[in-house]
């Protein structure tokens, strides 16, 4: 059983996978690599899966049942990934750590002690984030992190007793620094101060970012544009958004946004979290384009046919990805004519329409030139589809009835 800090959860290894997967998928990012699904690492991440199990047999021997805290899960990862040296991998997974672990809002309200932060906000005191702090120092020193528990006891245990309510960040990381040196790690406390002045002459450079403090542990850009998305047959698999681009390259074809494909991207990927379903990631990202209507008349069009590629996808079998922009056309001359052959099989349509030569029809306009666009992506898919044929590229006899009223073959 898992203590999460919203409850007890049964303990589930594909999430461990999950959490190793991105957390080697970061580290090959980092190196620019761009082969990371391969046969190797998914057996890598097996073997790292099967001696996190193997450990926790062994403490269930001796608590029966094992009940694990978050924080415990974790360390465990971290240990058995030292024990295999991927120190850069153990230091990817403090970052998912450090964003899955939360600060008790109770515990929060009822401490006595506050941190200051260089922008003068103040935030409670969490001894989690200056373990992790420590932690990553060890390890970017491939050495075992262990050691960071004690340190962060002895930095708190000073904190603590100063009586203060308050404490600025540069005491802490005094504190830090101290306590490293007197439990004889001077190695980790040179690599801790250069990692200070480090970051003192990025900001007065003006070069501040996120990761300003040890009370903040964020996510590289890496790892905030791949989440892990569960698909409709329970598989879980990495997005990083490559099929949102190519859709917005798509929708924006001959419109004049005022915004770059980048601020784009960014405005639909909001309210998208790590383990969301694909329903739920498909839905949001074309509500988010609805919201962004307001900014440019022309984003009208633009949603209407972001929409429209999921529609394509549903209706045609065609994909962004697989397929791409160029085969389209294809796929749509294709369903066309599925959709006369069942149009014709239940008595709808005229038989004769599947005589003539449907390749000499015009193609389909890719994307909708019109405003009608939008209005076309709510519309059945038989009407996106049969639209591609303009009434006067057919004979006389199979256009639709004049305004004489004579039969239609269509009915």
């Amino acid at each position: 059983m898992l203590l999460c800090p919203h409850g007890e959860e049964k303990f589930n290894l594909s999430e461990v996978a999950d959490t190793l997967g991105k957390a080697l998928t970061n580290v090959h990012l980092a190196k620019g690599e761009k082969d990371i699904f391969t046969d190797a690492n998914r057996a890598w991440v097996a073997r790292i899966c099967r001696e996190i199990v193997a450990n926790l047999t062994e403490q269930a021997r001796n608590q029966n049942p094992l009940r694990l805290s978050l924080n415990a899960l974790y360390e465990l990862i971290e240990k058995t990934l030292v024990d295999n040296n991927a120190y850069f991998v153990a230091k990817s997974l403090l970052l998912n750590r450090a964003r899955k672990i939360s600060i008790d809002r109770e515990s929060a309200a009822a401490a006595t002690l506050r941190v200051i932060r260089r922008n003068n906000q103040v935030v409670p005191w969490s001894e989690q984030k200056v373990e992790i702090a420590v932690r990553k120092t060890f390890l970017s020193l491939q050495r075992d992190s262990a050691p960071a528990v004690a340190i962060t006891k002895a930095v708190s245990g000073r904190a603590h007793a100063t009586k203060q309510s308050f404490v600025h960040i540069e005491e802490i990381q005094d504190m830090v620094q101290e306590e490293l040196m007197k439990a004889g790690h001077y190695k980790v406390a040179e690599a801790y101060i250069l990692f200070r002045a480090q970051r003192t002459a990025a900001r007065e450079a003006g070069q501040t970012d996120r990761l300003e403090d040890l009370s903040t542990a964020v996510e590289p850009p890496a790892q905030a544009s791949l989440i892990v998305v569960k698909q409709s047959d329970g598989l879980n698999v990495f997005w990083d958004g490559a099929d949102l681009r190519k859709r917005i390259e798509f929708a924006r074809i001959g419109l004049d946004l005022c915004l770059t494909n980048e601020a784009i991207e960014q405005e639909l990927r909001r309210a998208v979290y790590d383990q969301i379903t694909q329903k739920d990631l498909d839905a949001t990202i074309i509500l988010n384009s609805k919201t962004l209507i307001e900014r440019d008349a022309d984003f009208a069009k633009f949603a209407g046919r972001i929409q429209l590629t999921y529609i394509y996808e549903e209706v045609l079998g065609w994909d962004i990805m697989r397929d791409g922009l160029g085969k389209l056309k294809d796929f749509h001359q294709r369903a066309f004519r599925k959709y006369l052959e069942h149009g014709v099989a239940i008595k709808r349509l005229n038989p004769r329409l599947l005589d003539y030569d449907l390749a000499k029809l015009p193609p389909p306009s890719i994307p909708p030139p019109t405003s009608s666009s939008i209005s076309s992506a709510f519309r059945p898919s038989t009407t996106a589809i049969s639209s591609s044929i303009s009434p006067e590229s057919l004979p006389a006899d199979l256009r639709r009835p004049s305004s004489s009223g004579c039969a239609s073959p269509w009915v």
